[in-house]
């Protein structure tokens, strides 16, 4: 999951990207990889690769995994209410 909250600018009716303000991204993951590894894997070969610098600043917030660990997932996790249609959604229909 990956969620990229923007400030934007109207300038001549066009809204203008200003800065990145929060970046929240939640990756399963290996059990052998650290928690610490993976937030620095994920900044560097996803964040800082695909958002140009010039929107980052010191006052941008960065969630990785907050979480923590997300070792187990997909169909064996999901349960609930919307269970069928989430793994409708994400897996297809021949779950």
């Amino acid at each position: 999951m990956l969620q990229v909250t923007c400030e934007y600018y109207m300038k001549h009716g066009a809204c203008i990207p200003r800065c990145v303000h929060t970046v929240v991204v939640s990756v399963q993951h290996s059990e052998k990889i650290s928690l610490e590894d993976l937030r620095a894997d994920v900044m560097t070969k996803v964040i800082r690769a695909v958002i140009p610098e010039k929107y980052l600043n010191g006052n941008t917030t960065f969630h990785i995994n907050p979480c923590g660990l997300f070792v187990v997932g997909g169909p064996q996790v999901g349960g609930g209410f919307l269970a069928p249609f989430a793994l409708t959604v994400f897996y297809g229909s021949s779950f």
